[in-house]
């Protein structure tokens, strides 16, 4: 599945995903220059790819599937998941910590976790009456 697909779903416009993939191909291009590699280093750290197809996809002028994506993201050691959540975007920002952080603790962690977040639900709900 690509970005082009998911369009539908989420009702982007063209515009919007146009904007997606520009926003996705700086973000490689930023960590590709300051790790000082070349496209084609890069094309050949993850295989099947060339270095035109990166500099298109570079350029926001690609339609590079997910895999590809997350191949590009891991080969220059930048979390996909950081490049979608918009700048400034404090909620979806938090959620991304929060979900990462439970995906490594234990699960008495993850019980003292549960309680403080029931108890903070409640003192919301007092808080509001």
């Amino acid at each position: 599945m690509n970005l082009f697909q998911l369009r539908s779903r989420y009702k982007c416009t063209v515009s919007d995903e146009r904007a997606i993939y520009e926003q996705l191909g700086l973000a490689f291009r930023t960590a590709r220059k300051r790790r000082g590699l070349l496209q084609s280093d890069v094309a050949e750290a993850i295989g099947g790819r060339t270095a035109s197809s990166l500099s298109h996809i570079e350029a926001g002028r690609a339609n590079p599937t997910l895999k590809t994506l997350l191949h590009l993201g891991e080969a220059l050691g930048i979390d996909m998941a950081l490049i979608v959540v918009p700048e400034g975007d404090q909620v979806n920002g938090l959620s991304l910590r929060i979900a990462r952080i439970i995906h490594r603790i234990g699960p008495g962690e993850l019980a003292t976790l549960d309680a403080l977040v029931s108890l903070w639900e409640r003192q919301i709900a007092d808080a509001g009456d």
